[in-house]
Formats: C-alpha cells, structure tokens, sequence
C-alpha cells in the first residue's frame, strides 16, 4: 500500500511539474506560416525551401506540413519557457527511417528554429540534415467542416 501511496503521488507531481512548465508556454493560437530552409552544405543538392501554413495551439505547438500526410510520430516533448524541443521519427515513401530533433523558440506572433535529421537508408548509410526554421502568425484558424 505504501508502495502504491508513493508511486500515485509521484505520478500527481510529476503532472503538476508538467502543467507548470506548460502554463509558462505563450504561444499564440491561429494559422501560422513556416518557412523551411536546408542549410547550405555545398553539397551540390538542389533543396529547395518549404512553406506551408498549419495551425499552432498550446496543446499542439509543432508545425505539421499537411502536405507530407500522417507518417511520423511525435515524442519527448520537452517545454523551457517559450522553448519547446521535441522528436519526430518518420519512414519515407522509400523506407528511409528520419529521426528529427527539432527546436523552437516562440516569441509572441513569431518563431524561429532548427530541425537536425539523421537519415538511415534501408541499405546501411546514415546521412544527416540541417533545416533552420520561422513562423509568423497569419491569424485564426480556419473553421472545420
């Protein structure tokens, strides 16, 4: 019983730290526009930089591009402030296997950031990828059907 009585109110902290730490985060809610830049490696690759706009909220802060579908997955979000690190782990369409540590800054109806990606090819190279990353607040979102 004592056991239990520990773990529960372990649990109970652990969920007001979390909510504090939360409560800290200012991010204005609406449609946002993010602008992704590759980093210039003079590797001789054509990338190119992405826009897109998806809506930001306190319990979603993560720029989504609705364009690459839903085929990542989302983990240890950590929150410092108007900070907010998380990771994302993604397989392409050619079965590459994309981990991407990405770390953002929010700062009223602005942000900026940068996404590193470890790429592991099905065949056993590893290469990696620097993005930088900012964001604008457009406005609201738009109503769902």
């Amino acid at each position: 019983m004592k056991k239990f009585a520990l773990l529960f109110f372990g649990a109970l902290l652990s969920l007001v730290l979390v909510t504090c730490a939360w409560s800290d985060m200012d991010i204005q809610e609406g449609s946002w526009e993010i602008l992704i830049e590759p980093d210039s490696a003079g590797d001789g690759s054509e990338n190119k930089p992405n826009v897109f706009s998806c809506c930001l909220s306190q319990s979603q802060p993560v720029p989504v591009d609705p364009s690459k579908g839903n085929r990542c997955e989302y983990s240890d979000t950590e929150y410092d402030g108007q900070q907010v690190v998380v990771t994302r782990t993604c397989k392409d369409e050619n079965g590459k296997l994309l981990e991407t540590r990405i770390e953002m800054i929010f700062n009223g109806n602005t942000m900026e950031g940068y996404l590193h990606t470890i790429i592991e090819d099905p065949d056993g190279g590893v290469s990696d990828l620097t993005e930088y990353m900012t964001g604008e607040l457009k406005g609201p979102c738009p109503a769902s059907n």
